[in-house]
């Protein structure tokens, strides 16, 4: 959220495998305003990026995955990466 407010410029998009939790992050980017930021509920085993992203960010996501998927994980980001 701190990113999305310091650059009202960029559209982010976050994922978030807990419906719940993605709910709840929505709804507090909608009180403070942040339209620039979406929140996508999917989990990253079997992530399908709509879009094509010039950055990626992952947060405590390498400990999520978990080691066995971790070549899932890095070809999904591969994928949702714009060339260049």
């Amino acid at each position: 959220m701190a990113f999305g407010a310091a650059r009202p410029d960029r559209a982010l998009v976050g994922i978030e495998q807990r419906r719940k939790f993605a709910a709840m992050v929505s709804a507090k980017l909608e009180r403070r305003g942040l339209a620039n930021v979406q929140v996508l509920v999917d989990d990253m085993n079997h992530f399908q990026a709509p879009a094509r992203y010039d950055r990626v960010v992952s947060i405590e996501m390498l400990e999520a995955v978990g080691h066995e998927y971790l070549a899932d994980y890095f070809a999904a980001i591969d994928r949702a990466l714009a060339a260049g």
